[in-house]
């Protein structure tokens, strides 16, 4: 059972319910584009991302019907928000944008989107959470394990590609990251 919990988290995170997860971590971190940053916001969002579904599908044992369309309406303005804020600062670099980033670009933002993220993934992917959660809390763990993994990885990958010492790098990592979010909104 353990190796089928985490195979179906491998699963869930390869499936169309991630694919928004995906794409907004790696625009986030790319318009965060200093290394030290996001390592910081991988890990906070993936740890809020994994506590939050964690308590949801144990815990509290969530009903799912169907999700709020306010959820799904705050997620696509702060996304937007966010990938416009990537394309402006890739053209300006108005010193008010500086000083706002490390608010913007923070900690408590990733927790606040991987909170957020949970949300539309559960109720997306309420099937195979369900699956694991009649299996025990640990086979959610696993479950939940497998799932995050691609997230930690498509990080790592980023992390990797980021040349903090170019200037040029960076701005052109936040035009790419404010293009993604831009195009997760208007295509999901």
């Amino acid at each position: 059972m353990p190796l089928s919990s985490i195979v179906l988290g491998l699963t869930a995170a390869a499936g169309p319910c991630a694919l928004p997860l995906l794409l907004f971590l790696a625009g986030f971190l790319l318009i965060t584009a200093r290394r030290k940053n996001m390592l910081k916001n991988t890990v906070a969002f993936v740890t809020s991302l994994f506590i939050a579904l964690f308590i949801s599908s144990t815990a509290l044992r969530i009903p799912v019907n169907s999700l709020p369309p306010e959820i799904i309406l705050i997620e696509k303005i702060l996304t937007l928000t966010f990938g416009i804020y990537g394309i402006i600062r890739f053209f300006s670099e108005r010193q008010i944008f500086v000083k706002g980033e490390r608010y913007i670009l923070s900690i408590p933002f990733a927790i606040l989107f991987g909170a957020l993220f949970s949300v539309t993934f559960l109720f997306c992917s309420a099937g195979t959470i369900v699956i694991a959660a009649a299996a025990g809390m640990i086979s959610v763990l696993l479950y939940l394990l497998g799932f995050v993994a691609p997230l930690v990885a498509v990080s790592l990958i980023l992390l990797a590609l980021c040349r903090e010492k170019e200037e040029g790098n960076t701005r052109y990592m936040r035009l790419i990251g404010g293009i993604m979010l831009v195009a997760r909104c208007l295509i999901l």
